[in-house]
């Protein structure tokens, strides 16, 4: 009898921490960084809009210990602005938008590709320029254009393209917080099983390579 007492009594203090183990959910703050790397060469000379552009997830997102995606997933970006460059007439520019990642069947991450420290009223760069000087200059390109006095390097008459090269990494920020439950979670561990592997010897950061033919000419949003 006292056996049995113990054994109800134990199985009632453990009950709860087993059910919270099995419905574990994991909230994904607001501004969780993700690293995306780019799986193909994209060019504003073969650019139309609404075109596909292909990525995967550069690294695990891990949130309090949980691999909430893995290195891998596949993220969908699309073009939405593009102009081809024109030697003596116009440069080239090439705008690709990353919306969101899915989770699992109606789970999906919001992504925004605006550096948290970056966001300000219109015209305040003081901010910007405390973090990255050359932001005032890439504020000049996505609002005006790029013009010869602004440009980090080319001439009108390079007609050069807006180049997003394969296997260059791009930050991006959830857009608001998200929880995802245990059972999305069971469903990227397990999809992470058939994730093609990255086809990239070396990942190149893209803040690196920045004022390099083409490089510069390209936004994300």
């Amino acid at each position: 009898m006292i056996a049995r007492t113990f054994a109800s009594a134990v199985c009632l203090i453990l009950s709860p921490l087993l059910v919270g183990q099995e419905s574990t959910s994991i909230r994904v703050p607001k501004d969780t960084k993700i690293e995306l790397v780019s799986l193909e060469n994209t060019s504003s000379e073969f650019a139309f809009m609404g075109a596909p552009v292909r990525f995967a997830v550069a690294k695990d997102v891990v949130v309090n210990g949980v691999t909430v995606l893995h290195a891998g997933a596949p993220v969908k970006g699309a073009i939405t602005e593009f102009k081809g460059g024109m030697a003596h007439r116009k440069w080239a520019s090439l705008t690709i938008r990353v919306r969101e990642i899915q989770i699992s069947t109606g789970v999906d991450l919001r992504l925004t590709a605006s550096h948290p420290e970056w966001r300000a009223k219109p015209g305040d760069y003081l901010g910007c320029a405390l973090v990255l000087p050359e932001c005032i200059v890439l504020e000049i390109l996505v609002k005006e254009g790029c013009r010869e006095d602004s440009c980090p390097r080319g001439r009108d008459s390079d007609g050069q393209q807006a180049l997003l090269p394969k296997c260059v990494s791009e930050e991006f920020w959830v857009k608001s917080a998200v929880t995802i439950p245990s059972a999305a979670l069971d469903d990227e561990k397990a999809a992470a099983s058939t994730y093609t592997p990255i086809p990239c010897a070396r990942i190149v950061d893209r803040g690196t390579i920045f004022g390099q033919p083409g490089i510069s000419f390209v936004e994300f949003k």
